[in-house]
């Protein structure tokens, strides 16, 4: 009897602690709240340009503004942008030739609360090389400083070949029918373009010079030579002229730059026997021409 009341206490004991363990299973669990932080920080300026130049021609012996139109965006207001950072560079791709400007250079209208647009003019010189050119323009805010760049638009920039000459005269002095090889005046030659003039490229057209009083009689254009400033005899070892024709001048050389001149001397290599005593000018005539091939 004892026994069977001992064993019925165990099994009731062994009951009752595994259907604890069933029921804990069905429990809820614990909440532990957990905080959660983002910190936002100042946002970069957002710089678009809106108005690519595309391709421009320099003016001779000039500056030449070049427009440019960009917008920045700030999501802190336009009053975050700084205007007197803004930067605009033009940089010839092939590298060695810059132009820049900033916000002096522009004006400037608030599109909305958060964009300000800015128009500016940039010059480009006569001399600047032709090709493509790269465009960066750059802005701070004020609350970064961060600074918002845009560098994905370029233009191009065309070639210019044009020169200048002085004096408007050449003068052979007085000279008398049958003389020969007299040495005239020089040309100075500007190069008022973005090329390079290299050895041929100048051509000379000559004309024959026309008698002032009587008409009927001239000079012919092909009784002149003409040369670099390098040839020592312009008369001797110079390059013979051929009226109405474009001949080339050797050993002419002159960069693109400021102000970059160099001179072509002129002989009378003979004067006509039997012509009147009187001027002979291109004056009311055709003129010579000097052009760059």
């Amino acid at each position: 009897m004892k026994r069977g009341i001992i064993a019925f206490v165990l099994i009731l004991s062994v009951i009752s602690f595994t259907s604890a363990g069933i029921f804990d299973w069905f429990k809820d669990p614990q909440l532990a709240p957990q905080n959660f932080s983002v910190t936002v920080g100042n946002a970069v300026p957002v710089v678009d340009i809106v108005d690519n130049p595309g391709s421009i021609a320099l003016n001779p012996s000039s500056t030449r503004p070049v427009s440019i139109n960009f917008t920045a965006q700030d999501n802190n207001g336009i009053s975050d942008l700084n205007d007197a950072t803004v930067s605009i560079s033009f940089d010839y791709s092939g590298g060695g030739e810059q132009r820049t400007g900033g916000i002096a250079d522009c004006s400037t209208s608030d599109i909305d609360s958060y964009t300000r647009e800015y128009i500016c003019f940039i010059d480009m010189e006569f001399y600047d090389i032709a090709g493509i050119w790269d465009i960066t323009v750059s802005i701070d805010d004020l609350a970064g400083p961060l600074t918002g760049t845009n560098n994905t638009e370029s233009f191009t920039v065309g070639e210019l070949k044009f020169i200048s000459l002085t004096p408007p005269t050449i003068s052979f002095g007085v000279v008398s029918p049958g003389q020969t090889n007299i040495a005239g005046g020089d040309t100075t030659v500007t190069n008022d373009g973005n090329y390079d003039i290299q050895s041929n490229d100048l051509l000379i057209v000559s004309r024959a010079l026309i008698g002032q009083t009587i008409a009927t009689q001239n000079i012919s254009g092909d009784d002149f030579a003409s040369a670099d400033q390098s040839e020592g005899d312009v008369c001797g070892s110079g390059t013979s002229l051929d009226e109405n024709d474009q001949i080339p001048i050797p050993n002419f050389i002159l960069s693109k730059g400021a102000a970059a001149t160099r001179d072509v001397q002129h002989c009378l290599t003979s004067v006509p026997l039997g012509i009147s005593d009187q001027v002979y000018s291109t004056e009311d005539y055709p003129a010579w021409e000097f052009n760059i091939v």
